[in-house]
């Protein structure tokens, strides 16, 4: 995690690439898209775009456009435009990335499920639930066939097949489909894994929306024991997990509980962040919050000072 010494380390190694083979040649581009992956973790994300784009320019006129190295060069960059919400441009590389997977490899290939799932999430993200829906069943079918019933990418697309029906209100659906996911999740992986702690916490979700606040509690601390077993306490994650569980206890009016979990967010974003980064800041803001609907004003009054 010191991204300064990889950022030297990385630029480095390009520049001596460059004086030994020039600039067009594969270790040169290589090790700019490495550099772009150490900016685009530091949410640098224009330098990011810039060495992804340069070492596209390299793989290209190595390659042509035809090459399945040009599809990675093009995710790179289709990841940062998704990132900064730039969908359009995102959408245009993740369209070039399938044409290249279908000439490369058909129809029936994995890689070209993935370029029909990112596809699908892409047109999710601008409203475009159709198409959404129909690239992430491309996607699901490709990966039932060349994997069977119970690969994690399966289940990974199941999961974004259920919160796509969730956005569009079809909850029997996306019941559905989010505990199908959840099942080969854990099948694939057993209860400690990343994976596992998303598809709670997008059950948790289902669960809050349709008034089934027991459930949706039971995700929600399913999620956290999860993370904690994977992450340990002082991990961002654990900061989303309690923050998540307070707002819940605030739906319900449980205000000791409530209280109690974003506590516990705020001491471990305090490990995790600087005092300005957003996710204290909103978590103190929602203590405040707690505090004032509470009669604990002369608590409430300190925190929203802070925030403001």
């Amino acid at each position: 995690n010191d991204l300064q010494k990889a950022k030297h380390y990385y630029s480095v190694s390009a520049d001596m690439l460059e004086r030994i083979y020039g600039h067009v040649h594969a270790d040169v581009a290589l090790s700019l898209r490495n550099l772009g992956v150490v900016y685009a973790h530091a949410a640098d994300y224009s330098k990011a775009l810039e060495l992804y784009q340069e070492a596209l320019e390299i793989d290209l006129a190595l390659y042509g456009d035809g090459h399945v190295t040009i599809a990675d060069s093009y995710n790179n960059i289709a990841n940062v435009y998704y990132r900064i919400g730039r969908y359009d441009e995102s959408l245009q590389c993740f369209e070039n990335i399938l044409r290249i997977y279908l000439n490369c490899f058909g129809e029936s290939h994995p890689n070209t499920a993935l370029a029909y799932h990112n596809l699908g999430s892409i047109y999710k993200e601008s409203g475009d639930m159709d198409r959404a829906l129909e690239n992430l069943e491309k996607a699901a079918a490709i990966y039932k066939e060349a994997y069977g019933d119970s690969h994690p990418r399966l289940g990974t697309t199941y999961d974004s097949i259920g919160c796509l029906y969730f956005d569009e209100k079809d909850f029997d659906k996306a019941e559905e489909y989010l505990l199908e996911g959840l099942r080969i999740r854990i099948n694939a992986y057993g209860e400690g894994h990343g994976d596992v702690a998303e598809s709670y916490n997008n059950l948790s979700q289902l669960y809050q929306e349709q008034g089934e606040f027991v459930k949706a509690g039971e995700m929600l601390l399913k999620s956290l024991d999860v993370s904690r077993r994977i992450y340990g306490e002082n991990h961002p994650k654990i900061v989303t997990a309690y923050s998540n569980l307070s707002m819940h206890y605030r739906k319900l009016q449980k205000y000791d509980e409530a209280i109690e979990y974003v506590r516990r967010a705020i001491a471990v974003a305090g490990h995790c962040y600087e005092s300005s980064h957003p996710h204290l800041v909103l978590n103190s803001y929602l203590l405040s919050i707690l505090y004032d609907e509470t009669g604990r004003y002369e608590e409430a009054l300190p925190l929203m000072k802070t925030v403001y």
